[in-house]
């Protein structure tokens, strides 16, 4: 059997995220375009070239993410399948669910990344919404199904350590936007990006600024339990056809247009 590689795809989120934030977070700092102290994850990618680097390596995360969330569903798609159990549907249904939430939140990561706060904020809000809001229901929901599919898949360890995880950033998503909202009520100064403690709302602002980044260190944790768990899957890709078309010459003198199926090919990762 051939090794599978799809681990590959959740050990890119893991790494390319931090990777993105600490070079855009140490080149807004080193060009004075944010405070180095909590400051929102955001606001290191609002200006020029570290948004630059900002919107491209979350779209490239982002189509990671969208793989995790694919290869998931699959997974679970194929587990329900050899089951055969009565109560599929309903597992089947919430499949589609995760599914539709995790490519939510990959979009929304998307958004955010495109979208600076600076320049429309009101979008950017919504991305934030779909990115962390969409992708905290995606964790919730593929915890419960690791409790479902244990001990052939995971562990109810691993299950509760997903759903703790889930619940957590969920959590700290209402925190953080609820504190960052509420700060900006008491906000005296003129630049957001560089909010000093004199400023008012400093107390709001910090709790909003650190929940955010916890909330993305604890997402990147999740998406690195999936590796051990892909290791043991298998993908087989779509077979491409290639079809000839060929010109014949009938008894009658007339000619017609014949198509034949060439070649086929089946590649396994």
């Amino acid at each position: 059997m051939t090794t599978s590689r799809l681990h590959y795809v959740p050990l890119a989120v893991f790494f390319i995220f931090p990777i993105t934030f600490a070079t855009t977070y140490f080149t807004a700092v080193k060009l004075d375009h944010i405070n180095a102290f909590f400051a929102y994850i955001s606001d290191t990618g609002t200006f020029a070239p570290e948004m630059c680097i900002f919107g491209l390596g979350l779209s490239i995360a982002m189509v990671f993410v969208g793989g995790v969330a694919y290869i998931r569903f699959m997974q679970i798609e194929e587990y329900l399948r050899q089951k055969g159990r009565e109560e599929n549907g309903k597992m089947k249904i919430w499949n589609k669910v995760g599914l539709f939430f995790g490519l939510l939140a990959a979009l929304g990561a998307c958004v955010v990344g495109a979208f600076q706060e600076t320049s429309v904020l009101s979008v950017h809000i919504i991305g934030a919404f779909m990115a962390f809001g969409g992708g905290s229901i995606f964790l919730i929901i593929q915890g419960f199904f690791t409790k479902a599919m244990a001990p052939q898949f995971g562990s109810k360890s691993l299950a509760y350590l997903r759903i703790f995880l889930g619940v957590s950033c969920l959590i700290l998503f209402i925190i953080s936007y609820s504190t960052g909202a509420t700060s900006l009520k008491y906000f005296t100064g003129d630049k957001a990006v560089k909010w000093e403690p004199h400023h008012g709302g400093w107390g709001l602002r910090v709790t909003s600024t650190v929940t955010e980044w916890v909330m993305a260190a604890l997402f990147d944790l999740y998406f690195l339990t999936f590796v051990p768990e892909f290791k043991r899957i298998t993908f087989v890709a779509p077979q491409f056809g290639f079809v000839e078309m060929t010109k014949e010459r009938n008894m009658n003198g007339k000619t017609t247009v014949v198509m034949h199926q060439a070649v086929t090919s089946i590649s396994e990762m």
